[in-house]
């Protein structure tokens, strides 16, 4: 993330973000079927479960801490923590991933020829949402996701990079091998993208 979403990191810090939060640690699982998960912390901005940041109103922060409060009178201190404190994407094979970071959003994708897909993205929200937290949350949403936010733009530049290169690639595949280790299981490494593609495989070798 530090180096795909530079400008929105340089905008968080613009706003008293602090540059540590940038540098996450975590977890990431193949959880069978071609499902992957991963998870980090701590947030670089506010999650949609109690936690704050510079993104949000200064006069909602209050009210945002008792979310939390709350949380951990009902859940207790370390689930509480990993609800409100911890970014999360579930990916279900083949074509779904849910999004539990600045704003909860989900997605699908349907290819409609070899080089293009199609991506749809549903932002969510909470039944008991003010109105107040509700735009709070929406506009922190779509600062990094959809077309005119800061993070989407770059992951389809990305994306298509990548595309013109599959095109000319003379080698034949592509590397998915970071944290191949055994007992690896950091949120940078690999392992949820291999589980993708090996169901990928079974399906499409199939006779």
């Amino acid at each position: 993330m530090p180096f795909a979403h530079k400008r929105f990191l340089e905008l968080l810090d613009s706003l008293g973000t602090d540059p540590n939060s940038h540098k996450r640690s975590g977890v990431g699982y193949a959880l069978g079927g071609g499902h992957g998960v991963i998870k980090s912390g701590p947030p670089s901005t506010g999650r949609p479960i109690a936690y704050w940041s510079p993104l949000f109103p200064a006069d909602m922060k209050a009210a945002i801490d008792k979310k939390f409060d709350d949380l951990v009178a009902r859940v207790g201190r370390g689930r509480a923590e990993d609800m409100a404190h911890t970014n999360r994407s579930l990916f279900v094979f083949p074509n779904l991933v849910i999004n539990d970071i600045l704003g909860l959003n989900i997605r699908t994708f349907f290819p409609t020829s070899p080089d293009e897909v199609e991506v749809t993205v549903w932002g969510a929200g909470f039944s008991n949402d003010t109105p107040e937290e509700r735009a709070m949350r929406v506009s922190a949403l779509i600062s990094f996701i959809g077309p005119g936010g800061f993070g989407t733009p770059d992951d389809v530049e990305i994306l298509e990079s990548c595309q013109r290169s599959y095109a000319h690639a003379g080698i034949g595949y592509s590397d998915f091998s970071r944290g191949m280790s055994v007992g690896t299981t950091k949120h940078t490494d690999e392992e949820q993208n291999r589980a993708f593609w090996r169901e990928w495989a079974n399906y499409v070798e199939q006779p």
